[in-house]
């Protein structure tokens, strides 16, 4: 991929994605999404002026289950009412060719913990006014421990490890 150029990107909602699988009763993995994604990349040549902001709608939980997602939604889980926004706001940045690994805070459910998320640039380039102008994507992985974010109910049922995928395609501004 070709280095990004510097400048400030919108994400692309529509064109992002926030995947999450989590073993249930230690026999496989059940898989989900969140379906509302929105945030800013700040890029500069100098790592320090750079700048991620993330935030996902808790409520926009997808699992294909609709009962299933809407006690995700509930105090058992996310408490969306209460809590309705996942975000991530970077603290520091260091690149190395066409990998970059983001830390900052990660706040779900009130609680909010010091992450590092290991991502990837796909690809930078002007793909023309009709789709967006000059776009940027990445893609990265994390693993967090849902009990950290004192999501802890069900055990015996889910595991503690979720592993979470996210894909950010972004617009300059």
């Amino acid at each position: 991929a070709e280095e990004p150029s510097a400048g400030t990107y919108a994400i692309d909602g529509v064109h992002s994605a926030v995947l999450f699988r989590i073993q249930h009763m230690g026999l496989c993995y059940s898989y989900g999404c969140f379906e509302q994604i929105s945030g800013e990349i700040v890029l500069d040549a100098d790592p320090a002026k750079c700048k991620v902001r993330l935030e996902v709608d808790a409520n926009s939980v997808d699992t294909n289950n609709a009962d299933r997602d809407n006690h995700l939604r509930g105090p058992d889980f996310f408490n969306a009412a209460e809590f309705p926004a996942i975000t991530f706001t970077s603290s520091k940045l260091r690149k190395s060719a066409n990998k970059y690994a983001v830390t900052g805070d990660l706040e779900c459910h009130g609680v909010s913990k010091e992450v590092t998320i290991e991502m990837q640039l796909i690809g930078a380039k002007d793909v023309g006014e009709g789709f967006g102008g000059y776009k940027i994507g990445f893609e990265g992985k994390l693993s967090i421990d849902r009990h950290a974010f004192d999501i802890s109910n069900y055990p015996e049922v889910l595991g503690k490890d979720v592993e979470l995928t996210l894909a950010v395609e972004a617009s300059k501004q």
